[in-house]
């Protein structure tokens, strides 16, 4: 450390203190820089020596280190501090004498970590410069940081620049470093990786960004779209602006402009793995497999070691059918991450699906020994039968999935709800549609119908009704096999894609009696229950019920609304909802919905699907 004022003061305080109790005059040092740890093994160089730079080290241990829990951590450095000034001030802003500050700092991670590292920052104006650099060697993370201090203050006519100088500052040294595995980046997640790049260095593309996020707290997508196009005029290489206006260029349904914005970003900065990914997860959200091939090749070509990429690229193989490349790409996947289960299911279901059953019961056997999860014993039992291969194992995997399944929701209470237990309704309505499945394959029509009878009515979803509508073919039941195809139809976010549905509805529906019939508004019918009166005023809330056995509703939770409904849970309680239930396994299902209330109308309860339930609040 060198400079004028804070040596003098740091010099000072060594030569008052003696040379025993540096350890004690280090450990204030720490603690007022904010590190409450403890310090051991302190030297110094000499105060007394004025040439030479006052310098000293100690070794610094903290049992609970910040945000360790979420597997993050900041870079133990001590803060740089800037003087702030809200509001332009009248005068230059004193900076004090002219000094450099330098520290670096070293972290030995866990075994097998894979930090997420800031990006590089060099920030240089007249009066002052600061660097930041951070990376990993031998297991062990680096951070260095320095400050320059040029001029001994800021002129009034460059408040602007100094403002966001020391904001770039305030936000590098604020960031913390996730030791989450960075290369698992899913379509559900990519979004959230976006708001993890770094900032442009540049100020005025950092300044039109800002303008951006302004235009989106006012709602404003042409003027973030116009805000980001500066920042990225004056940064071509400001990857985190391109792949956020991509992102507005979806939400406004202007597809074919995100993809030309994702393409720029790649353009301007080919050897960030992000941009690959995004453009890759869009394409196959668009059914556009080949291109998404090459997207993903493109992306394992910078960053050959992503596991993620290979499983990515496999999936969209195997949507074009090219089984034999699928499994290719997932068995260099699975040599770069052997210990992750979800692939080997998903090399199981490849050779299912090329005909090779062999290491399709290989590659499934090996993910249940790592991961016996009843969601691996599911995906399964299903692809096997579907594919009308191994049914008495398929059947084995079910009906162990639905078992362990419908254990673990007899567990959930609504009193200590969490947003993981909304998971097992969800799932049983995928567990009972499997195990019906395999059933009809089997032969079972019987013991198909009631598991899939069970599926649709907790989903109403298009599967479980297509699924279902097979079996009532088979038991010759057509005019309910045609109402629930129509059902399935109606239920399906891509009809275009449920063509042999189609056509079976197509050969049934002659000389039914399903004239007029309106799919959607029956779908509609299934989840609403009319109340009796419980306020004459306008009024809606929303409610968790608990469902057990018999359908019987074992408690109610009031989430929110209207204070006027918040005592409606007797009301809710008397609700026959006639939920099948296909065994007597000791099920719970969590169930979501919103009570309305009108003076015209009455009282309805309205059921979400499972599907959309995603939090507890």
């Amino acid at each position: 450390m060198s400079g004028d004022d804070s040596e003098v003061l740091l010099r000072t305080a060594f030569r008052r203190v003696p040379m025993p109790q540096w350890k004690d005059l280090i450990q204030q040092i720490s603690c007022g820089s904010g590190f409450a740890g403890d310090v051991s093994e302190v030297t110094a160089s000499s105060p007394e020596k004025t040439r030479e730079p006052l310098s000293w080290t100690y070794n610094y241990a903290r049992k609970d280190f910040p945000d360790w829990s979420n597997h993050r951590l900041s870079s133990p450095l001590p803060p740089i501090a800037l003087p702030h000034e809200d509001t332009q001030p009248s005068y230059p802003i004193w900076l004090g004498s002219p000094e450099e500050l330098h520290f670096e700092s070293s972290v030995e991670l866990p075994k097998g970590s894979a930090p997420q590292l800031p990006a590089k920052l060099d920030l240089r104006e007249d009066f002052a410069e600061y660097h930041a650099f951070y990376g990993v060697k031998n297991g062990v993370l680096k951070s260095d940081r320095r400050l320059v201090v040029k001029l001994r203050e800021v002129p009034v006519g460059e408040y602007d620049v100094y403002k966001r100088f020391v904001k770039m500052i305030e936000d590098d040294q604020n960031v913390y470093i996730a030791l989450s595995e960075p290369r698992r980046v899913t379509p559900s997640s990519y979004q959230d990786a976006i708001w993890m790049l770094p900032f442009s260095n540049n100020l005025e593309a950092t300044r039109a960004y800002d303008d951006a996020r302004d235009e989106y707290q006012k709602r404003d997508p042409e003027g973030e779209i116009a805000s980001l196009k500066r920042a990225v005029e004056v940064d071509p290489k400001f990857t985190r602006a391109w792949l956020w206006m991509g992102e507005i260029y979806k939400f406004e349904r202007k597809p074919e402009l995100a993809l030309q914005t994702y393409q720029s970003a790649i353009r301007n900065d080919p050897q960030q793995p992000l941009s690959y990914k995004v453009l890759a997860y869009t394409l196959m959200g668009m059914q556009r497999f080949d291109d998404a091939v090459s997207a993903w090749r493109q992306l394992l070509a910078v960053d050959p070691a992503d596991s993620d990429a290979s499983g990515s690229l496999a999936y969209a193989l195997s949507a074009l059918k090219r089984y034999k490349e699928a499994a290719s790409a997932l068995e260099s996947a699975i040599k770069l991450d052997p210990n992750r289960a979800d692939l080997y299911v998903q090399l199981g279901t490849t050779y299912v699906r090329a005909e090779n059953e062999e290491k399709a019961l290989a590659a499934y056997k090996k993910a249940l020994e790592m991961e016996p999860q009843p969601v691996w014993f599911n995906n399964a039992g299903y692809e096997l039968a579907d594919a009308n291969k191994q049914l008495p194992l398929a059947l084995q995997y079910a009906e162990k999935a639905v078992r362990e399944e419908e254990q673990a929701s007899s567990k959930v209470k609504l009193s200590d709800l969490k947003n993981e237990d909304l998971g097992y309704t969800h799932s049983l309505a995928a567990y009972w549609d499997t195990l019906g499945w395999v059933y009809f394959r089997i032969g079972n029509l019987q013991q198909a119908e009631k598991y899939l009878n069970a599926a649709w009515a907790l989903s109403l979803g298009a599967t479980e009704g297509d699924h279902l509508g097979k079996v009532y073919e088979q038991e010759h039941k057509k005019e309910q096999a045609v109402r629930i195809y129509h059902l399935a139809l109606a239920s399906s976010r891509a009809p275009d894609r449920m063509k042999e549905t189609q056509a079976r509805l197509e050969h049934l529906d002659a000389g039914t009696k399903t004239g007029g019939f309106d799919g959607a508004e029956e779908l509609s019918k299934l989840r609403t229950f009319k109340l009796p009166s419980i306020t004459p005023e306008t009024a809606s809330a929303e409610f968790f019920l608990l469902l057990g056995q018999g359908s019987k509703v074992e408690d109610v939770r009031f989430v929110s609304g209207s204070e006027k409904l918040k005592s409606a849970g007797n009301v809710l309680s008397s609700i026959e909802f006639k939920m099948p239930f296909p065994d007597d396994g000791p099920t719970r299902l969590v169930r979501r919905g919103i009570l309305s209330c009108s003076s015209i109308t009455g009282c309805s309860f309205v059921l979400y699907t499972p599907n959309l339930v995603r939090s507890v609040n």
